[in-house]
């Protein structure tokens, strides 16, 4: 085997994944190789350095009371005497069913009054002048089959130039 070949295989190598006879092969390849052989020990000593940046386990106690906080908290919440607040059952917050009903009302008003209301046609602002061209903007109905717009619609202007 090659240098580049080991070096791929050398992590295994480290962490004991390799066959007999492949441990016996890069074993005979490092110990004629000297690159290899300090490429070996860059990764055993990254290893050992990651070994003591392990974060120690958390105290049992510590853990039982994570776990505990978070089961009143969600679960178990109406169950807790004086649990109150966000997870605190429908049936003590009437406050947010009052609030969600007045918005639904405000919505459903406001809509019911938009269609109601009649709609105005637009207004000219301007008043035509004799010496003024002037546009007609007109529409013309079409039958749905042969529609050019989606409204069933085609509009189409004259211009008038006085002479």
């Amino acid at each position: 085997m090659n240098c580049n070949e080991i070096k791929k295989r050398l992590t295994r190598y480290l962490e004991r994944m390799c066959g007999n006879e492949e441990v016996a092969e890069i074993a005979r390849h490092i110990e004629s190789c000297p690159d290899c052989a300090r490429e070996l020990r860059g990764l055993q000593s990254v290893r050992g350095m990651l070994r003591c940046c392990r974060p120690k386990k958390p105290e049992a106690v510590a853990v039982a009371e994570v776990q505990t906080a978070v089961l009143e908290r969600t679960t178990h919440a109406h169950m807790v005497p004086g649990m109150k607040g966000r997870d605190a059952p429908a049936r003590e917050q009437p406050g947010r069913f009052i609030a969600a009903a007045a918005v639904l009302l405000l919505v459903a008003g406001g809509l019911i009054w938009q269609s109601i209301q009649p709609v105005e046609p637009p207004s000219v602002q301007r008043t035509l002048s004799e010496d003024d061209m002037f546009f007609i903007l007109q529409e013309h109905a079409l039958i749905e089959d042969q529609s050019v717009f989606t409204s069933g619609t085609l509009g189409s202007v004259m211009v008038n130039y006085k002479e």
